[in-house]
């Protein structure tokens, strides 16, 4: 995925008849202009548009400078297939295969392949939309959950959300509960904050049921071609190119 930029100075240059080296700064000075923009807004939706996926839509964007007139600005899968995924959107996935090559899967390369997920959700108060929450507690789980000093066992569920529920994609029973060893975790970041957080977690492998871990696939965000359609790139050339003249000339 690129987003790539052309800058046309043909009229200024043939204007004032500016030299090659007059030419090359003018050049690099309204691209570098442009390229600030541009990043500015991207960055901007970016921040506004991914929660805990931004680390890896970041990582994954690249920039190079063809020459003095052009640069090209994208997203490359060498980084991460997750930033295109997201950017472009996708299908529904087998989330199984990222899993097993995951840094910090257990026994990783082999047959016996395993890996604990966390699922943190929010409180019922809490404004859920960001993406490190799984989802919201219901206020009489919430209420449960505070009073256990040990993982939420199915019989400390109430009745009503004791179903086990399935993956909306595949139709795929889950063999727990969602609030199944539910409890309380400390994620303090100092020993002078007292914080905590909600998890649950799971545990995938070599040996979990096929469609089980489905993902149900990304909505294309199209970030890039928000910032490019954001930015109006003719005035921005335009006041870099009379900055640039007003200052050299």
């Amino acid at each position: 995925m690129i987003a790539p930029i052309y800058i046309d100075l043909s009229e200024t240059i043939d204007e004032f008849s500016l030299s090659k080296n007059e030419v090359d700064s003018l050049s690099k000075y309204v691209l570098s202009r442009v390229v600030e923009d541009f990043k500015s807004e991207w960055e901007r939706l970016i921040g506004e548009n991914l929660h805990q996926t931004k680390g890896e839509y970041m990582k994954a964007i690249f920039e190079e400078y063809p020459d003095d007139h052009s640069v090209i600005l994208g997203l490359t899968p060498r980084e991460s297939r997750l930033a295109l995924m997201i950017e472009d959107g996708s299908s529904s996935f087998d989330m199984k295969e990222g899993f097993k090559s995951s840094d910090k899967a257990k026994n990783k390369g082999t047959n016996r392949w395993y890996l604990t997920i966390p699922f943190r959700m929010a409180t019922s108060e809490a404004v859920a939309e960001s993406d490190i929450f799984s989802q919201k507690m219901p206020k009489q789980i919430e209420k449960v959950v505070k009073k256990l000093d040990k993982p939420m066992g199915l019989a400390d569920i109430p009745k009503e959300f004791r179903g086990l529920g399935s993956n909306p994609t595949t139709k795929y029973e889950h063999k727990f509960n969602i609030y199944e060893g539910l409890q309380r975790k400390d994620i303090s970041s100092t020993n002078k904050e007292k914080r905590g957080g909600y998890f649950t977690f799971r545990r995938v492998s070599e040996n979990s049921d096929a469609d089980s871990w489905v993902h149900k696939g990304f909505e294309a965000k199209k970030l890039m071609d928000r910032a490019m359609n954001a930015i109006d790139i003719g005035n921005i050339v335009d006041k870099a190119t009379d900055e640039f003249l007003n200052k050299n000339l």
